[in-house]
């Protein structure tokens, strides 16, 4: 097993939120913002590190709701 994290980061503020999962095969892990939350965004999407590319880079608020779809390999 290993652990990956999924980092949301809205850059407005340059504040994110860790997911993070013990991973023992290739998964897909759905990351969407909770309908409630009163954040704006633009949103960008890591997978382990804020220091790698984005998955995804300048998502809405809207485009989070809706949700997105990161893939972690084997």
């Amino acid at each position: 097993m290993s652990l990956h994290s999924i980092f949301v980061v809205n850059t407005t503020c340059n504040k994110f939120i860790e997911y993070q999962y013990d991973i023992s095969k290739c998964t897909n892990k759905f990351v969407q913002l909770n309908v409630t939350s009163n954040t704006f965004g633009p949103f960008d999407v890591y997978l382990d590190s804020t220091g790698s590319t984005a998955l995804y880079t300048g998502l809405t608020r809207n485009e989070l709701i809706s949700g997105v779809t990161v893939s972690i390999e084997c």
